[in-house]
């Protein structure tokens, strides 16, 4: 029975040699509209590069939102929505806005998906007080 499932075992992953790469959705959460094709320049870069037989990486982006409702609202259906693997999030839109990307870490984090913050580290976003969420 043991060598009947090692073999199995050894077909499934024979047989997926071939198969199509896994797709991996990584998504973002830019200050402004310009930036989301940069955002998938570097996405495509990444593929040809580092992607080739094993997965594929697919750019989902949104931009930031005034109010933190609206932002947590786009996180859920333009990210989560598309099963993303990690956030990467941007500075804020305007210098002295430093609570914008704020829900988005508590969104992301409970879903339990991580968030890569493209800002200073500051206290209110410590691991702390946004339960372990975030690594800005």
């Amino acid at each position: 029975m043991r060598l009947f499932l090692l073999a199995a075992l050894f077909s499934c992953s024979f047989a997926r040699a071939g198969c199509e790469p896994k797709i991996v959705n990584i998504g973002a959460v830019l200050s402004q509209k310009r930036y989301e094709q940069v955002f998938k320049d570097a996405v495509t870069q990444s593929n040809q590069v580092y992607g080739r037989d094993k997965f594929k990486l697919t750019a989902i982006s949104v931009t930031h939102k005034p109010n933190a409702i609206q932002m947590a609202l786009s996180v859920c259906e333009d990210l989560i929505s598309n099963q993303v693997y990690a956030i990467l999030v941007s500075h804020p839109p305007q210098s002295n806005d430093h609570l914008t990307p704020t829900p988005v870490s508590y969104t992301a984090g409970f879903y339990r998906i991580p968030v890569v913050g493209l800002t200073t580290r500051m206290s209110i976003y410590s691991d702390k007080v946004s339960d372990g969420c975030c690594c800005w």
